[in-house]
């Protein structure tokens, strides 16, 4: 009997409505969870309640109501396209330069000197000064290759800020698309403070900036 009761009782609890009003930690969280439960105000969310039928199929139309007001909330696509086009291309060259210029150091920390790949280390950005010890050079190239693989990463992250701009569909998407927003705007961000609406405009104003970034480098 308690347990009916407590059902009824979280029967009565209100739900959100609007993008405008609900935490984008409990839309993302129902979104990656299935569970619609996460769109009941004022509940303790490491305990969920148990609900009745009625009310969980109430919910999964908030749900889809909620999806859609996301779904509408969206920059243009096929500008969008372009720039994810453009960034993807700018990824698979960073990486093929970085694998190029790892590949030939490793070689080079087993096989010595070697000046039949010097060129292609300059290929990539890095050149041996033969007036400084040879290792010391390799060592050098080395950390400064793998500082490539953190700005590749960066990349990475704005291209998932894009792409994933309204539909992260898991926990690892969303911390990922949080860290790039929160490098762009130079701060923390609570996902539990802000709304669903801001964090889809905190989003489009990332994509903008990325689209500039990109229009400047083709320049």
């Amino acid at each position: 009997m308690k347990a009916i009761l407590e059902k009824i009782k979280t029967y009565y609890k209100l739900h959100w409505l609007s993008i405008d009003f609900i935490p984008a930690w409990n839309f993302l969280t129902a979104k990656q969870s299935g569970d619609v439960r996460y769109l009941i105000k004022n509940i303790d969310y490491e305990r969920l309640p148990e609900i009745l039928e009625i009310q969980r199929k109430t919910l999964e139309n908030v749900f889809t109501f909620l999806d859609y007001q996301v779904a509408q909330f969206s920059i243009d696509t096929s500008r969008r396209n372009q720039i994810i086009f453009d960034l993807n291309k700018k990824i698979a060259s960073m990486e093929a330069d970085y694998n190029q210029v790892k590949n030939i150091v490793e070689y080079l920390l087993l096989a010595g000197p070697d000046e039949e790949f010097y060129p292609a280390l300059k290929e990539g950005g890095f050149v041996i000064d033969m007036n400084l010890p040879f290792w010391n050079e390799l060592e050098r190239i080395k950390a400064s290759n793998e500082n490539k693989r953190i700005k590749i990463n960066e990349q990475k992250a704005e291209l998932k800020a894009l792409t994933g701009s309204n539909t992260e569909s898991n926990t690892n998407e969303t911390e990922e698309v949080l860290i790039a927003l929160e490098k762009h705007n130079k701060k923390d961000i609570d996902l539990k403070a802000i709304t669903m609406r801001k964090w889809l405009t905190l989003k489009n104003d990332l994509s903008k900036a990325i689209e500039k970034q990109q229009l400047k480098s083709v320049k």
